[in-house]
């Protein structure tokens, strides 16, 4: 347990740096537009097989820390809740409030394990998204600050044609 912790917290001051911005990304950008290239800095399908291993850590490894960390903590509350129903349920038939422990323990043990679920599989589909947001940000970052120069040709009405080369600098 201690390692795993460790390992969490790596990830999360590792990826508090990286400087991807999903929250702000999100709005500028549209993942149903996103198609895979090659140099892309996170792979959506990895992304979202290592959050099926273990819930939050996709969106960890794409920069978001937080976001990760938050899937994780819910999806180890529900298993918590989860565990302490079982306890309940796991009362003697002597105890005078047996059916009502047993009724009680029931409901508890059916919402850990929905909470569980419903957080470890929207972990996987986020972590796909935040993958994808996170590299159309990128490859906009990347862009700005380059040099285009492409050639000049344009025909004038005194029939002489102007040959050239343009410079298109992008900052």
């Amino acid at each position: 347990m201690k390692k795993i912790l460790l390992l969490v917290i790596s990830f999360t001051l590792i990826n508090a740096t990286t400087n991807a911005q999903y929250r702000i990304n999100k709005t500028k950008y549209d993942h149903h537009n996103y198609v895979y290239q090659a140099g892309d800095p996170y792979n959506p399908t990895a992304k979202g097989i290592w959050s099926l291993l273990i819930p939050g850590l996709g969106q960890m490894t794409s920069g978001e820390g937080g976001r990760g960390v938050g899937f994780l903590l819910g999806c180890m509350g529900s298993f918590g809740v989860f565990i302490i129903g079982g306890t309940v349920v796991n009362t003697s038939e002597h105890d005078p409030k047996f059916t009502q422990k047993q009724a009680t323990g029931s409901i508890l043990i059916l919402a850990g394990l929905a909470g569980s679920t419903v957080f470890w599989l929207w972990s996987v589909g986020d972590a796909v998204k935040v993958a994808k947001i996170n590299n159309m940000a990128w490859r906009d970052k990347r862009k700005s600050g380059q040099l285009q120069l492409s050639p000049y040709l344009t025909p004038m009405e005194t029939g002489t044609v102007p040959v050239g080369l343009t410079l298109r600098m992008r900052f």
